[in-house]
C-alpha cells in the first residue's frame, strides 16, 4: 500500500475515533493533528527531500522524475492533512454540534439531550 494512502487513512481513522468519542469536528481535527499530523507531515517532507536530490541528476529522465515525485509527495501530504478533513466536514458534517448525542458505553446506546 502506498505511503500516501496509509497516511490519509491513518488520519481519517483517528479523526473518526475522536468523532465517535463525541468531539465536534473542529476539535476532533485538532486532536488528530496533535497525534498523527506531525508524523504525516514529517514523512511527506522527508520523502520529498529524498527524491528532490534526483533533480540534480545528469540523466534527464531521472531529473524530471525527481521533480515530479517531489511535487507528488508534497501534494499528497497536503491532501492527507488538509483535504481529508475538509471532505469529512462536507460529507459528514459537524456531528459534535447535534442537539442529541448518542454515547456508546459497554455495548449499550444512551441518548442524551433533546
Amino acid at each position: 500500500m502506498p505511503a500516501r494512502r496509509r497516511a490519509s487513512s491513518r488520519l481519517y481513522n483517528k479523526l473518526e475515533y475522536y468523532l465517535e468519542k463525541g468531539l465536534a469536528l473542529k476539535e476532533a481535527y485538532l486532536e488528530t493533528l496533535k497525534t498523527t499530523g506531525a508524523a504525516v507531515a514529517l514523512t511527506g517532507v522527508m520523502l520529498a527531500l529524498g527524491v528532490a536530490t534526483w533533480i540534480f541528476s545528469e540523466i534527464k529522465f531521472q531529473a524530471d522524475m525527481g521533480l515530479l515525485l517531489t511535487f507528488m509527495f508534497l501534494w499528497n501530504m497536503f491532501g492527507a492533512v488538509v483535504m481529508i478533513p475538509a471532505l469529512a466536514s462536507l460529507l459528514i458534517g459537524d456531528r459534535g454540534n447535534c442537539s442529541s448525542k448518542v454515547h456508546l458505553k459497554q455495548g449499550s446506546a444512551q441518548v442524551s439531550g433533546a
